[in-house]
């Protein structure tokens, strides 16, 4: 074969390889940009329906957003809050059952809240669940330990602790998960 041969060769071989690129290159953008397009759109209306206190349909919102393009951090960090204040409202609404599961459903994502592991405690005051109770004071401790409440709290749970030992199904703090 002659150098001008191998050179043709080698020039066709290199235009292939470019097309190749090209075409991997915009079939990725023909995806990733129209669902991350999708996404902040799913997730602006999401916080407009979050900023009128309209909780369930903003969380439907930022869960289709999630959807659509799953590594979109707006779109879990306004899921976050708003599973958050879903549960401050339930909360103040002595909704204990709706509060535990946004308030555990905002720890997953990681929301930056306030004070949850203490309502946690609360809740589970009420509930009679004086260990799990005890467990979220713990951990509230931890993060606010100046909090002059916890105190207060621990000893309504101890004593109620000490009068009504755990129900037989009421499996330890320990081994719930988060």
């Amino acid at each position: 074969m002659s150098d001008a041969e191998t050179e043709k060769q080698r020039s066709s071989v290199w235009r292939k390889t470019k097309l190749i690129v090209c075409i991997v290159v915009l079939l990725f953008a023909a995806v990733y940009v129209p669902a991350r397009l999708l996404a902040v759109r799913y997730t602006n209306r999401g916080t407009e329906l979050y900023n009128e206190s309209k909780f369930d349909e903003a969380i439907a919102q930022f869960e289709r957003a999630m959807r659509t393009y799953p590594g979109f951090k707006p779109a879990r960090k306004m899921l976050g809050q708003t599973c958050h204040q879903k549960a401050e409202s339930a909360f103040a609404e002595n909704d204990y059952t709706e509060a535990e599961k946004q308030y555990k459903r905002a720890i997953k994502l990681k929301a930056e809240t306030s004070d949850v592991h203490y309502k946690l405690a609360h809740i589970y005051w009420v509930q009679g669940k004086n260990a799990r109770g005890l467990a979220e004071l713990d951990k509230h401790a931890k993060q606010k330990p100046k909090d002059r409440r916890v105190e207060k709290l621990r000893g309504l749970l101890q004593r109620e602790k000490k009068a009504n030992p755990p129900a037989e199904d009421e499996p330890s703090p320990e081994n719930e998960p988060e």
